[in-house]
Formats: C-alpha cells, structure tokens, sequence
C-alpha cells in the first residue's frame, strides 16, 4: 500500500513538471501610436452674420471609418469660453461659434490628441475633415521557455509580437 502512493505521487509531480515551462520573461512591446491631423478646412461666407457655425467629420486614419462619441473641444483664447461638443455616432459634429483665436482639441479613447488652432471671422462656416490615429500603446508579455532565452533571442520576440 505504502508503494501504491508514492508511485501516484511521483508520477503526478512528473506530471506536473512537464507542464511548467522553468523560464518566465516579461517582455513589454511599445506599439508606436499615429498621428491624427486635420486633413480638409473648408470656409465658407455667410452674409450679415455676427457669428458663424463650425462642423466636422471624425474619421480613422487607418480605416476611413467614422469614430462615433469623441470630445471636440474650442476654447476661445481671448474670452476663455469652452465648448465642448460630443461627436455623434456617425463622426460628425456642429456648433455656433463666435468670431475669435480659438484651441481646438479633438480626443477619443484610442487615439492620439489632436491639437489645433483656427482662427474665425464674422459670418463663415467652417466644416473641418479630421483623421484620428490609433495611439501609442505598451502590451506586456509573458513568455515561457524550456531554454534559457539571450538578450538578442528575447529582442526577436518582442519584435515579432508587434507584427
């Protein structure tokens, strides 16, 4: 009886121990984000208005797809007012806007930032086209090895995770 359980426990840390692989490397890939950038401002005249009206599409860089509830931001740089516009669900957005310097920030979860200035006159509507780019992001590994991995071994995985 007594060789009856040690054979079941031998075998079953045999077992055990072929599953495990004994090297564990954490490897962190830096996935390199894009830039996002205004691609078209068309302007166009209104007459006798004090005031005008700005609009635009959101689309992704990559997929030409619209990006549905990003945060469009103008800041006015002389009164300091904000505006924040929520795009809809198709990318596009429009609000009046008064005459003015303005910041225009355009941001979405995934992507990188889009910093801007405009400047409006009295009277114009503007429609902007603005392409997102997906942003820079860190992925982390775990990798197991029955071998010890070198330095440039562990430089070719990360590479081709990134792939």
């Amino acid at each position: 009886m007594k060789t009856y359980s040690i054979i079941v426990i031998l075998t079953f840390l045999s077992i055990g121990c072929a599953r495990v692989k004994p090297y564990k490397y954490d490897i962190c890939v830096h996935h390199k984000g894009e830039i996002s950038r205004l691609t078209n401002d068309e302007s166009f005249d209104i007459q006798d208005s004090l005031s005008g009206r700005i609009s635009g599409e959101i689309i992704d860089h990559g997929s030409s797809s619209p990006i549905e509830f990003a945060t469009v931001i103008i800041k006015n740089k002389s009164s300091l007012e904000i505006i924040d516009i929520y795009v809809d669900s198709l990318g596009y957005f429009s609000t009046s806007i008064s005459t003015g310097h303005f910041d225009l920030r355009i941001e979405s979860i995934g992507y990188s930032l889009l910093d801007t200035s405009i400047n409006f006159d009295s009277g114009t509507i503007r429609h902007l086209k603005i392409e997102m780019g997906a942003s820079e992001r860190f992925t982390m590994y775990r990798i197991g090895s029955w071998n010890k991995l070198s330095y440039k071994e562990i430089n070719q995985l990360s590479i081709d995770l990134t792939k």
